[in-house]
């Protein structure tokens, strides 16, 4: 029952648990709410799944969705997929500058690098569009 205040940027995983009307999607709305406030679709991109089809349907006007939202079970492998091939390509990117994590990345002196680690790409590339359009069919 007491507040919590955290940095979502510090914890590497979260779980929203409760009762039923305990305010669970509410925290969810919130958390959303105030991660579409801070990010532009730029810096944000989001794969959201909804199993319950109705709570998060609201969403698929937001350009920050890779996909609209999904709520089909056979196409949430596919999302998970995408998800999975993108963190593993981060990763690259990172290995490649020599960081550990996405605040280190951000953080390096641009003019210092050499041309084409200093145009190293965050968003997706190649393929990825064959995975999506799998995904919103």
């Amino acid at each position: 029952g007491k507040p919590v205040v955290a940095d979502l940027a510090e914890m590497p995983h979260l779980l929203i648990a409760g009762s039923t009307g305990s305010g669970k999607s509410v925290c969810i709305n919130a958390i959303i709410a105030s991660l579409l406030f801070r990010f532009s679709p730029d810096e944000l991109r989001l794969v959201m799944i909804d199993p319950k089809v109705v709570e998060l349907q609201q969403y698929n006007v937001l350009p920050h969705l890779v996909v609209p939202v999904v709520t089909d079970p056979k196409k949430v492998v596919l999302a998970l997929r995408w998800v999975v091939n993108e963190m593993e390509k981060r990763y690259q990117i990172f290995a490649k500058a020599g960081v550990r994590n996405i605040a280190s990345f951000n953080s390096r002196p641009k003019e210092n690098l050499p041309k084409e680690q200093g145009e190293l790409p965050l968003e997706s590339e190649g393929n990825d569009e064959g995975v999506a359009t799998e995904i919103d069919e």
